[in-house]
C-alpha cells in the first residue's frame, strides 16, 4: 500500500507538474465518499491514476494548471455517469466491450513501460534518467532495504496475514488484512 500511495499521490503529481497536496486531499475526500457510497463493503483507498500522466502533462504545458484541473473534474463527472450506468445495468455490458483478455495486457504494458522510471528513481536519477538528483549510493541505501523488506514480506511465507473482523456501516462484517511482523507460530 505504501508503494501504491507514494507513487499515486506524490510521484504522479510531481511528474505531471501538479501539487501533491491537492492529490493527497482529493484522494482522502474521494476515499471517504467511496466508503460512504459502498457502505464500507469494499476496503480500498483511492488515489490518482497513472493512466492520465500523458494527457495531464500535455494539458499543463498547453493550457496551464487551471484548465487541466477543470478537465480532470469533467473526467470525474464522466466516471460518475459510468458508475450510475453500472449500478443500473450491472457489469456485464462492460465485460462485453472490455473483457479481461483485453484489459489485462493493457495493464501489464503500462506497468512494464513504467519499470525504467522506477529503476532510474531508485538510482537517484529523474524518471527519464536525464539528471542525477541524489548520489547513487544514498539512493541505493534507501531503496535497496525497502525492496528487500518488500520481497521478504511477499516471498517468504513465514509472515502471517491475520484477518480482523469489524462491523461495517450496514452491520455486515467486513475483513481487513493486517500484516503481522511476528513469525508464524507453529501448531506443535
Amino acid at each position: 500500500m505504501l508503494f501504491v500511495a507514494f507513487g499515486a499521490l506524490v510521484l504522479m503529481p510531481l511528474l505531471t507538474g501538479l501539487d501533491p497536496n491537492v492529490a493527497l486531499c482529493t484522494a482522502g475526500i474521494g476515499t471517504l465518499l467511496f466508503q460512504l457510497v459502498t457502505k464500507g463493503q469494499v476496503p480500498v483507498f483511492l488515489a490518482s491514476s497513472f493512466a492520465f500522466i500523458a494527457p495531464i502533462m500535455y494539458g499543463t504545458q498547453t493550457w496551464d494548471v487551471p484548465a487541466t484541473m477543470g478537465a480532470l473534474m469533467v473526467v470525474g463527472v464522466v466516471y460518475a455517469c459510468f458508475s450510475g450506468m453500472i449500478k443500473l445495468r450491472g457489469v456485464s455490458f462492460i465485460h462485453k466491450y472490455l473483457p479481461p483478455i483485453v484489459t489485462g495486457p493493457i495493464i501489464m504494458v503500462i506497468g512494464l513501460s513504467l519499470a525504467p522510471v522506477a529503476v532510474n528513481m531508485a538510482l537517484g536519477r529523474t524518471g527519464d534518467g536525464a539528471s542525477q538528483i541524489f548520489e547513487p549510493s544514498v539512493a541505493l541505501a534507501i531503496s535497496l532495504p525497502v525492496l528487500l523488506i518488500f520481497l521478504r514480506s511477499k516471498v517468504r511465507p513465514a509472515w502471517r496475514c491475520r484477518i480482523l473482523r469489524r462491523q461495517s456501516f450496514n452491520g455486515r462484517p467486513s475483513s481487513i488484512c493486517c500484516l503481522s511482523l511476528l513469525p508464524r507460530q507453529s501448531n506443535t
